[in-house]
């Protein structure tokens, strides 16, 4: 579906199950916030926040990630950074990680509701990336580019992890699995990550409007998740093979 401008900076567009994606402008940092509207049985418009993103172009590809997200339950987002290559950091002290993290709260308005410290960091093979995860639900994804100063500059950011559980008539065919926002969302940064390196020639040189095309085709085809492994059945005495 195509994007449409609501007013200078602002797009829109249909998503699933009579949602609508929403992209709008954050003050003056450049950035953009992807938010979910839908509507109630009396009529309200109910807003929930999806991530922070760099660009318009980069909104856009998670909005198609997750309009086709579905995974099986397990898929575990740390194990998705390794398998790409990405490297566990040593654990940072509390106050670097509270420095950093305080930086998150200030570019979020509801930042103070997120600060955590039990998480995992994950850096690129450069350490021009550093992503941080954890398990308790508070900025479960958080990407971060380190500038020429070796200063932690804000990239792409979860904000809301629970989108599916927020609306459950939407997204009926997930119904059953895990949620596949988190998941969805780091495939979708490591995607976006790796192509900024392919076109830009870095990791931190965002994409631009005319740069997403691949990605959003991609993303709207959706995803062939490996399947879980499951246990082996137990070898019985007496039995041969």
């Amino acid at each position: 579906m195509h994007w449409l401008a609501k007013r200078p900076g602002w797009l829109v567009r249909e998503a699933s199950h009579g949602r609508q994606w929403k992209i709008s402008p954050l003050h003056s940092s450049g950035r953009v916030d992807l938010t979910l509207t839908h509507w109630t049985s009396d009529g309200f418009a109910v807003e929930t926040k999806v991530a922070q993103c760099m660009t318009a172009a980069e909104a856009q590809m998670f909005a198609a990630a997750l309009d086709n997200a579905g995974h099986p339950v397990g898929t575990k987002i740390d194990d998705l950074l390794i398998g790409k290559g990405f490297q566990e950091a040593p654990q940072f002290s509390r106050d670097v990680q509270r420095q950093v993290m305080e930086a998150v709260c200030n570019n979020s308005p509801d930042g103070h509701r997120y600060m955590h410290h039990d998480r995992r960091w994950f850096g690129s093979e450069d350490l021009s990336v550093f992503i941080t995860t954890t398990g308790t639900g508070v900025f479960p994804f958080y990407c971060m580019i380190m500038s020429d100063g070796k200063m932690a500059l804000p990239d792409m950011l979860m904000i809301e992890p629970r989108l599916f559980r927020l609306a459950p008539s939407a997204f009926a065919r997930n119904a059953g699995t895990a949620d596949p926002v988190i998941p969805t969302f780091t495939v979708a940064s490591i995607a976006i990550l790796y192509e900024r390196l392919e076109l830009n020639g870095s990791y931190a040189a965002r994409l631009e409007d005319g740069q997403q095309h691949v990605l959003v085709e991609l993303f709207a085809a959706g995803y062939n998740w490996p399947e879980e492994e499951t246990e082996p059945e137990p070898l019985m005495l007496g039995m041969g093979r």
